[in-house]
């Protein structure tokens, strides 16, 4: 089920609070930069992964898929993260980052999942404006009404 990307612009904290308080992990993709080699690995969102990194659970380099998206052919090399969600990180979400839905270029993630264990329950490729539900239960249809699509 699609959100409307634009009301989640408009008030993407209850959106995060409603994320934060019924998953337990999140993901985020981003470009992998050169040297390729090294390990751990080095991405374009260094300032976000700096934020977060004691809240890292595991990330895998060259990853050529992940919830949403296959990639097919030659580009970028990308890299997933998988970060602990807890209180710190709900409010690090919330204040440090203007809006994680919003693609905000070089330094920021372009896509973000989170998961409730290991089923994806909201999905988003910030850079293609897209936001949608996977796994959802009757509760987030009613917490998060003001999102849905039309």
């Amino acid at each position: 089920m699609f959100l409307n990307y634009h009301a989640v612009l408009d008030n993407s904290i209850q959106l995060i609070n409603h994320c934060c308080s019924t998953c337990d992990t999140f993901s985020v993709v981003t470009i992998q930069k050169k040297p390729y080699n090294l390990a751990p690995p080095i991405s374009e969102s260094d300032y976000f992964d700096t934020v977060l990194h004691d809240f890292l659970i595991n990330q895998t380099a060259n990853v050529r898929g992940w919830p949403g998206t296959t990639i097919r052919g030659k580009g970028p090399r990308y890299i997933l993260r998988y970060y602990l969600i807890n209180s710190k990180v709900k409010i690090i979400l919330k204040e440090t980052f203007k809006n994680i839905f919003l693609y905000q270029g070089k330094g920021f993630p372009q896509d973000i999942c989170f998961y409730r264990g290991r089923n994806v329950f909201l999905l988003s490729s910030t850079h293609e404006k897209v936001i949608a539900l996977d796994s959802y239960r009757a509760d987030d249809l009613v917490a998060l009404k003001d999102y849905i699509q039309p």
